[in-house]
């Protein structure tokens, strides 16, 4: 599974997945810099866990990239998000 962010425009290129336990999801960057968190759409800049009290929120980091149509693919380990999202991920 893949996802573009910011290829072109500032949104996300698959922005819905149905994915399983194990699978693995790649976000591709592209300029100038992005992120990806789970967050209510009416509030993206809130963490998830602060509106919605236990509940698992998601940020990636950012991840800033200086050259056109280049990539970043994450390489570090992040937390698993576990549970039933049915949630947009903005």
């Amino acid at each position: 599974h893949t996802v573009t962010v910011g290829k072109g425009t500032h949104q996300f290129v698959r922005d819905a997945l149905t994915v399983s336990a194990g699978d693995m999801v790649t976000f591709e960057f592209f300029p100038l810099v992005h992120f990806v968190v789970r967050a209510q759409y009416s509030y993206p800049y809130i963490p998830y866990e602060n509106i919605v009290p236990g509940q698992a929120g998601f940020f990636s980091g950012l991840f800033p990239v200086s050259e056109i149509f280049s990539n970043v693919r994450i390489n570090r380990p992040v937390e698993p998000i576990r549970g039933n999202f049915v949630d947009v991920i903005a």
